[in-house]
């Protein structure tokens, strides 16, 4: 049987009001556009050796931007989002395919801080929120916290 595509609307973007070791996922249900990297940088070597220029994987490099629907009233999850700025401490963040306690989920988790969260006001469309992540140095119980690619 034939597996059926994945639409970007089935997929889910959450940050963790726990601890890495104890989880609490809040889903973000007003994420509009989601887009994640997970990857290297390159290093390239070259030397008289050969003519031909090479590289080497360098360092892990993560990073996600989304677009945030905005509500008025109260909203739990924007203002949280909004205090990772003010309180200059990132948050663990799960992109998956999936909800997260579902097996098989595939997605990235990493702490990371709010570089920017902009505001998009256009005159005949619904206000919206633009968010860059960085990852962050975050250390749990003595020990560094890196980004995963995680299956369930």
């Amino acid at each position: 049987m034939a597996t059926l595509p994945q639409a970007g609307l089935d997929c889910k973007a959450y940050y963790n009001s726990g601890t890495n070791a104890s989880p609490t996922w809040v889903e973000i249900t007003d994420a509009i556009d989601v887009s994640f990297e997970y990857g290297t940088t390159t290093i390239p070597i070259k030397s008289r050796a050969s003519i031909n220029m090479a590289h080497l994987c360098g360092l892990i490099n993560t990073g996600a931007t989304f677009t945030l629907l905005h509500t008025l009233g109260t909203n739990t999850v924007r203002a949280a989002l909004l205090g990772i700025i003010s309180g200059r401490a990132p948050k663990q963040f799960a992109f998956m395919d999936q909800a997260i306690a579902t097996t098989g989920a595939i997605g990235l988790k990493a702490y990371m801080f709010l570089e920017a969260m902009n505001a998009n006001q256009p005159l005949e469309e619904g206000m919206t929120w633009d968010l860059t992540l960085k990852p962050a140095y975050f250390v749990e119980s003595s020990a560094v916290v890196g980004p995963t690619v995680v299956a369930i």
